[in-house]
């Protein structure tokens, strides 16, 4: 068995919560966690993941479901597009992005909360780090590719977009900005099941997921990432279990985001990025042939 349909990206742009959305559906199964498998030029699973353990986790669907798979850095891989078109040419795509600015701000946190994986925590160091970064040097230890913390590059969703495009068509692709996921959930999710021609009466519970927070062991959390045996745990889990960690997890952080709070995108830092990806702006506003307004305001919400 091979996914029906993946999420492809992007990171901090709801992607988990839609695919806790998606999984609560009766006919969809989503894969634990996130694979990869179909990323081979980045470096995301130390050592590679085996094909039979992809395998083994696309056999977990039931025979009259679709099979899901979120793997969020599948839109920055150069491989991934034709890799899964490969695999099942008729697969949807499903790809999430949001405002910059405010991208970006969430990507650094996550990185610096998660694990500690970036060590500068300011994000205008971090920004003026790339050059370094991008000739191989400073990379943070434990950073397993290098590719996400060349920020900048990050915010252009143009390109692997039309990646997507180039091999599945503009039918089978259906980009969704946070902005529509977070306003209007309800119509955001039926306009997924319409796209994956599920019936769209189905009504999951709303909950927001992977909100940014500090977590745990430093040293846990590197072996936990170890490797793709990971996910072989989750598999053989059973379904009460992996809920109620579920559940477990998500409490823990919020009660850490309460506790240590990230500081919000300062204003000022937002207009200033929001300036400078104008570029990137509009070649999105180009490729979808309408205008994202909302991502040019120089204040969020």
């Amino acid at each position: 068995m091979i996914p029906d349909f993946v999420i492809a990206g992007a990171p901090k742009c709801g992607t988990t919560s839609l695919h806790h959305w998606l999984h609560q559906h009766p006919d969809i199964h989503m894969i634990r966690g996130e694979p990869h498998y179909h990323s081979h030029d980045l470096n995301y699973n130390q050592p590679p993941m085996p094909k039979r353990r992809y395998a083994a986790l696309c056999r977990q669907a039931g025979d009259s479901q679709l099979l899901g798979e979120r793997s969020t850095w599948y839109l920055y891989s150069k491989a991934a597009a034709r890799s899964i078109h490969a695999a099942n040419p008729n697969a949807r795509i499903l790809i999430l992005i949001r405002q910059p600015a405010e991208f970006l701000h969430s990507l650094h946190a996550h990185l610096c909360q998660r694990g500690g994986r970036e060590p500068l925590s300011d994000l205008k160091q971090a920004l003026a780090a790339e050059p370094d970064r991008r000739a191989g040097r400073n990379i943070p230890r434990n950073s397993r590719f290098r590719e996400k913390f060349l920020y900048s590059e990050l915010v252009d969703y143009s390109s692997g977009i039309e990646r997507f495009r180039t091999a599945f068509g503009t039918e089978q692709v259906k980009v969704i900005t946070l902005e529509a996921l977070r306003d209007n959930p309800q119509k955001a999710y039926t306009d997924v099941l319409n796209f994956l021609s599920l019936d769209n009466s189905f009504r999951p519970e709303f909950k927001i997921l992977n909100r940014c927070a500090p977590t745990g062991s430093k040293l846990w959390r590197r072996i936990w990432r170890s490797g793709s045996w990971r996910h072989t745990v989750r598999r053989l889990s059973p379904l009460w279990w992996q809920a109620w960690q579920l559940e477990r997890k998500q409490k823990r952080r919020e009660q850490n985001a309460s506790i240590a709070p990230w500081p919000k995108l300062d204003p000022a830092l937002r207009a200033e990025l929001t300036q400078r990806f104008e570029p990137d702006i509009a070649a999105l506003e180009a490729l979808f042939d309408r205008p994202l307004p909302e991502w040019r305001k120089m204040s969020g919400r």
